[in-house]
């Protein structure tokens, strides 16, 4: 049978090799990346809210409160997203996604309480959440080798 499959379709094809694919960036290099991004975060947040000063304590408390409450959401996203060495992939998705919903979650509810329960400057609540994103960003998109 198999003699006459091969008359029948000719040479075969060769097998192909298995890959390997390396992972690029590992769970400890994700960790270190999060920590640098907080940090960042952190300082950003505490030069607006030195620079906003200026106009009262009411708006550099606002700026605290909103690059805070982002660096804050980051840090937990960090902590559920991160805290396994070589989960499988489904898991660190889980893991990853449960741990984004729960920082937007953190989010929403500190600049809530900045802008309705504390009564602290809207603008100012925003430009601290703004300025900790840009940081956010401009750490994450730098690449390291």
């Amino acid at each position: 049978m198999l003699l006459y499959f091969r008359l029948f379709v000719g040479q075969l094809p060769p097998v192909p090799k298995i890959q390997v694919h390396r992972v690029l960036n590992s769970m400890d290099a994700g960790r270190r990346l999060a920590k640098r991004a907080i940090a960042a975060q952190a300082i950003a947040t505490l030069v607006l809210a030195l620079a906003l000063l200026l106009l009262g304590p009411a708006h550099a408390l606002g700026a605290l409160i909103g690059g805070g409450g982002l660096a804050l959401g980051n840090a937990a996203m960090a902590w559920l997203g991160l805290r396994s060495d070589a989960p499988a992939a489904g898991f660190a998705m889980g893991q990853l996604l449960i741990g984004l919903l729960v920082k937007w979650v953190l989010v929403v509810l500190v600049l809530a309480v900045g802008v309705l329960i504390l009564n602290l400057p809207g603008p100012a609540v925003l430009a601290g959440l703004l300025v900790s994103m840009v940081v956010f960003f401009a750490v994450g998109s730098r690449v390291r080798h």
